[in-house]
């Protein structure tokens, strides 16, 4: 998707921030993902030299204050386990080392 703008959103194309153009993206970008949802014959399942990526966002609220602190979460995790995976949780970094041989994880990845 492109979108030209003069650049100043005034007396010219719109500037890229004002909702009409937010919502234009949007629009673009749901209709490109559906499209490529439709397209998809089989669940492609990962090779064993990839990884899985994962991401999840959480809220905590202090009851008592009200003070919402947010944390991402992000894992890349060897589909075969004979790699190192990395684990992002609640600010902490880990790296986990790979299964020892006949080892596995759950979930399987597979």
């Amino acid at each position: 998707m492109l979108i030209g703008t003069d650049g100043s959103g005034e007396g010219g194309a719109p500037g890229t921030s004002t909702p009409r153009m937010q919502n234009a993206a949007a629009t673009v970008l749901n209709g490109a993902a559906a499209w490529e949802r439709g397209q998809e014959k089989e669940p492609v399942a990962p090779r064993d030299d990839q990884f899985i990526y994962s991401k999840r966002i959480i809220k905590e609220t202090e009851q008592k204050t009200g003070e919402v602190r947010t944390y991402t979460d992000e894992m890349w995790d060897s589909v075969d386990v004979s790699k190192p995976s990395l684990t992002m949780e609640l600010g902490r970094e880990m790296w986990e080392q790979p299964a020892w041989k006949g080892g596995g994880v759950w979930p399987p990845r597979k």
